[in-house]
């Protein structure tokens, strides 16, 4: 009876320690993500802000695929701020998303320190363990 306890609290410090890899992974995939659309929105605005200190009559042409096609300059830039409307959306849902991943992981955090703090065996068990 008392095998089978332990082997089940084995069990779910196993579990625990791979979701508490998984929320790590995820958490630092949402940075990147987050990296990246910060500077993406950057890239856009310096875009913008260089557009807008042209003259209204100056040629520009918007890239489409391998093709330039001639665009006025006010069209250019309301889709340069639509993109940076898009991005900063994108930015504040990533943000959203890295405080659930954050928040699941203290919890995980929690649920494996108090069950080693009950079971100081399974804490040998779990350190000699290689996660690759």
């Amino acid at each position: 009876m008392a095998a089978t306890k332990v082997d089940e609290d084995e069990k779910v410090a196993f579990e625990l320690q791979e979701r508490l890899l998984m929320s790590h992974q995820t958490l630092a995939r949402l940075q990147n993500q987050d990296l990246s659309a910060v500077r993406r929105k950057k890239q856009v605005e310096l875009m913008i802000s260089e557009m807008k200190a042209l003259p209204d009559n100056t040629v520009m042409y918007k890239s489409v695929g391998k093709a330039y096609f001639l665009s006025p300059k006010t069209d250019l830039v309301s889709e340069a701020e639509g993109t940076v409307q898009a991005v900063s959306t994108e930015i504040e849902s990533i943000k959203t998303q890295r405080g659930v991943v954050e928040q699941k992981l203290k919890e995980t955090e929690g649920e494996l320190r108090e069950l080693i703090t009950s079971h100081p065996e399974l804490r040998r068990q779990l350190t000699n363990v290689r996660v690759a």
